[in-house]
């Protein structure tokens, strides 16, 4: 096996690393033991009473999954191939343990899979612009340059319409009431077609994890106006909402520099630009792009009233003379934020990377729901970036490459998902331990929207809301009827690939 001796120093540290990360974040590792051994007397006799068994406390860091645990593939090599660009090989690889511990849970996750079925991983690097044509074309030769595939999720969805994947329904070894595979989402009925799926995704991607969206508050600028009430108490009580937002937005709301009139020097209620932090409010105030019918028949909503409504309400919002656009993009609207020029702002988890070195002390918190009616809060899937993975369909082995893949899954939530979400997030970026109870829910709220899933396929509907409200007219229901012919045409032509 290659680099044992490394591979098996990373691991253990990895290990003693994830055992502090525990105790840290107040987890229990240890067993549940029963009361000490009692002595009791019997005809005279003293018997010692022996202690029942102990009982191990399930926690994410030693979740079990349902794979056999004789399982054994003595020799094999199991090829992975993912992106190799900058910011996104080390999504699952890992050269050397460096100290950083989601590198070295990463290698620690390697390492596990490995021993466990005496396998050898082999990393296959491709540039992200060339998955594409470079699986399409190994395929149609009947290469197998791979056991797994990891990438964007268009490239995935693509690939996988002009029918080169595995369908993930049914496939063995996968369990997808683990919470590895996001259980409460309903991914596979949600993203399926005629029981057909052929990309999945769940902590076995760390940019799944990372591209939760949230909602970011400033707290120095809250606790300035002792009007606005306890943010954390408020999402608890299911009373955190649009209003509210724009309610508190408003009363930071400042001139700081006299010019009468507001500009990049001044403080906003909300700062933001136009991506996918914007689509992510589809999702957050109770909609879907898509959903299925009693049949089971994937249906655009995107002319349903509510989405009329939210689109007006959004329109108000974003062009409110609290809300500031002028940051342009995601680098200068964490910069924006950082500086105290705004109350909130809305991204992914990865961006409290970027806040560390804030002076002021910063919160996050879900989406705002609609309205207090709404039952919970709710953050979409992201397309962007997060992986997706999928398996040849000609794999000779689809047994072997499923049952390393759910492996692959498992450890991931055990090691890498705990480094990042449980330390790395929770401790290092956040800023108080209730944002760690804000996190969870977050986590827990994720939607998987088959319009936002399938976008690349469905001529960007996902966007439309957004292409609207940035084009500055109020004209979403002429857009749509514009386009509801095509989005229509290629609804067909993608349901016919699943046939």
């Amino acid at each position: 096996m290659k680099h044992i001796l490394m591979r098996s120093l990373a691991f253990m540290m990895s290990l003693l690393m994830l055992v502090g990360v525990a105790t840290a974040c107040g987890k229990s590792d240890e067993v549940t033991e029963d009361p000490a051994a009692t002595t009791t007397t019997v005809q005279g006799e003293a018997t010692t009473t022996a202690p029942a068994e102990e009982q191990v406390v399930i926690t994410r860091e030693n979740y079990p999954d349902s794979l056999p645990e004789d399982l054994k593939f003595s020799g094999k090599t199991f090829k992975f191939m993912v992106r190799g660009d900058s910011g996104r090989r080390d999504e699952f690889i890992a050269d050397e343990i460096t100290g950083d511990i989601i590198n070295d849970a990463t290698l620690g996750r390697e390492q596990s899979v490995e021993d466990r079925f005496d396998i050898e991983i082999e990393w296959v690097e491709v540039l992200h612009e060339n998955v594409v044509t470079g699986v399409r074309a190994a395929l149609n030769s009947g290469m197998m340059e791979f056991d797994l595939l990891a990438a964007e999720t268009d490239h995935i969805v693509t690939l996988g319409a002009e029918g080169f994947f595995m369908n993930w329904i049914d496939a063995p070894y996968i369990d997808y009431e683990k919470p590895w595979w996001n259980p409460e989402s309903n991914m596979v009925d949600s993203l399926s077609i005629n029981g057909k799926l052929y990309g999945i995704t769940g902590d076995i991607s760390r940019l799944f994890v990372q591209k939760h969206f949230v909602c970011y508050f400033n707290k120095e600028i809250m606790e300035n106006y002792p009007t606005i009430p306890n943010l954390y108490d408020l999402v608890l009580e299911g009373k955190w909402t649009l209003d509210k937002m724009t309610e508190y937005g408003a009363l930071v709301k400042e001139d700081l520099n006299g010019n009468q009139q507001m500009d990049t020097a001044d403080r906003y209620g909300f700062a933001s630009y136009y991506a996918t932090p914007f689509d992510n409010w589809i999702i957050a105030l109770g909609q879907n792009v898509v959903t299925k019918n009693a049949e089971g028949v994937p249906e655009f909503r995107l002319d349903d009233p509510d989405m009329v409504e939210l689109c007006e309400l959004l329109t108000e919002i974003y062009n409110s003379d609290t809300t500031c656009l002028s940051p342009g993009n995601r680098a200068n609207t964490t910069k924006f934020f950082a500086e105290g020029h705004c109350l909130f702002t809305v991204g992914g988890f990865e961006w409290a990377s970027g806040m560390r070195d804030m002076t002021n002390d910063f919160g996050m918190i879900p989406y705002p729901k609609l309205n207090e009616d709404q039952e919970g809060y709710y953050t979409g899937y992201s397309d962007v970036g997060a992986s997706c993975v999928a398996i040849a369909k000609i794999h000779p082995d689809q047994e072997f490459a499923c049952a390393v893949t759910e492996a692959l899954a498992a450890e991931s939530y055990r090691k890498v998902t705990t480094a990042y979400f449980e330390t790395a997030l929770k401790e290092k970026y956040s800023r108080d331990s209730q944002s760690s109870q804000m996190l969870d829910m977050i986590r827990e709220g994720i939607v998987f929207d088959f319009g936002f899933f399938y976008g690349s396929q469905l001529s960007d509907c996902d966007t439309m809301m957004r292409a609207v409200i940035s084009g500055g007219k109020n004209n979403y229901a002429s857009i749509y009827k514009s386009f509801s012919k095509v989005y229509a045409k290629r609804m067909s032509d993608l349901l016919s690939k699943f046939s």
